[in-house]
């Protein structure tokens, strides 16, 4: 079994505190025009219809990432679920509303089981095929990042400091 380390759980809260607070985003995306969610910038870069579709399959791997840690002894999960996810699912015939609601929503429960997990819980392990071990507080301050970084990529600044 791999020793749990402690974890600055106080960080860990203000992280999950700061994904409550980016869902704000969730305006700013609604009034985006609708022609503009489709186009690409250039045929390597996903439009905003994707760019959002690989945040709703973040959201539901970091859902299952929580969950699975604690109940396994450190499980072992899918670190990269990018283009292929995305291509998938097709987001691209997907209404936009429908899915900055959807993104809401997933989100939202995210955050419902992050803030159910004991202070404890945040040092479970967990190991990741592209990071190799790590905790489950390390886990949600990663997951906070790579929302911000996406949300910035969609024209969402927030004024937020960076852990």
């Amino acid at each position: 079994m791999v020793a749990e380390r402690e974890v600055n759980v106080t960080t860990v809260r203000q992280s999950v505190t700061r994904l409550h607070a980016m869902l704000a985003a969730s305006a700013v995306l609604h009034a985006i025009d609708a022609v503009r969610v489709d186009e690409r910038p250039n045929p390597d870069k996903w439009s905003l219809k994707e760019e959002l579709g690989h945040l709703i399959d973040a959201a539901t791997n970091c859902h299952l990432r929580l969950i699975r840690a604690q109940l396994e002894t450190n499980p072992e999960v899918d670190g990269a679920y990018g283009p292929i996810w995305v291509d998938l699912h097709v987001y691209t015939r997907r209404e936009w509303e429908e899915m900055v609601d959807v993104w809401r929503c997933a989100n939202l429960q995210v955050i419902w089981i992050a803030d159910a997990i004991p202070d404890a819980g945040w040092s479970r392990r967990l190991t990741l095929n592209t990071q190799g071990t790590i905790t489950l507080g390390d886990m949600m301050h990663g997951y906070i990042r790579h929302v911000q970084h996406h949300l910035e990529k969609l024209g969402v600044k927030m004024e937020m400091k960076r852990r």
